[in-house]
């Protein structure tokens, strides 16, 4: 919160016409004082619940959904996540997300499969090794964002274990570069492209002084290799620089 009310001062000191902005935990004084006093503002990918401010963000609930019921035709059963931090929206719905989706095939989320990470990559490989040293450890390791999902590989790798082998791994928030991994990731892909053009859209409709409506975008799944998928081509990465 300090580093973000630093950028928020910053930024309104040199008379910029809006911001977008992706709140940390809950927001910041001096963000909330700007949001509150009528400075042009869209929240992006997160939110503040009582903050009057237009959001830009993807629903990734059915792409979870999907995720699970991929995971459980597979054969897995013991299915854990690497959460984002619990003061976040994001934090929160994906591990709602998740729970609810488990449910639905009978499954349970137990205490034991939930690490709580922060969207780094070193809270992802310190949970990973928790879930590796349980007595029953998870069949599959679902990470909240790309970043914990490299930590996770990390920490697999340094016991000299393999994914899917000896462990799956998945990831919400895809990136270029996980075809690239070995194995190519499984991912929850967001429509970053077009989340960004309407966060655009609605923060000059409110510099412009027009009403800007909050955007939800449905995210999906890329099927890669890495939950022990069959050896077919893989999916292209869906994050790709626009040509218009």
């Amino acid at each position: 919160p300090d580093l973000q009310d630093h950028h928020v001062t910053t930024l309104l000191d040199r008379r910029i016409d809006g911001l977008l902005v992706s709140p940390t935990d809950g927001g910041s004084p001096r963000m909330l004082e700007a949001a509150r006093a009528g400075t042009p503002m869209v929240f992006v990918d997160r939110w503040i619940p009582g903050v009057d401010v237009p959001v830009v963000r993807s629903d990734g609930r059915a792409a979870v959904r999907d995720l699970v019921a991929h995971l459980h035709a597979l054969g897995h059963r013991r299915l854990a996540i690497i959460a984002g931090p619990a003061a976040t929206t994001t934090g929160r719905e994906r591990v709602d997300a998740f729970r609810e989706a488990l449910g639905a095939f009978g499954l349970e989320l137990p205490a034991a499969y939930i690490g709580q990470g922060d969207f780094q990559a070193a809270s992802g490989r310190r949970v990973t090794e928790g879930f590796l040293d349980l007595p029953e450890p998870p069949e599959v390791v679902f990470a909240a964002d790309n970043l914990m999902a490299l930590g996770a590989l990390d920490a697999v790798r340094a016991r000299g274990l393999r994914v899917p082998e000896d462990i799956a791994l998945a990831a919400f928030d895809d990136i270029p570069w996980f075809v690239h991994t070995d194995p190519p990731v499984t991912a929850v892909a967001q429509p970053t492209g077009e989340l960004g053009r309407a966060a655009v859209r609605a923060l000059v409709d409110r510099i412009e002084g027009r009403t800007a409506q909050s955007v939800t975008l449905p995210a999906r799944l890329v099927v890669r290799r890495s939950c022990g998928e069959p050896d077919t081509p893989q999916s292209p990465s869906p994050v790709r620089r626009s040509t218009t």
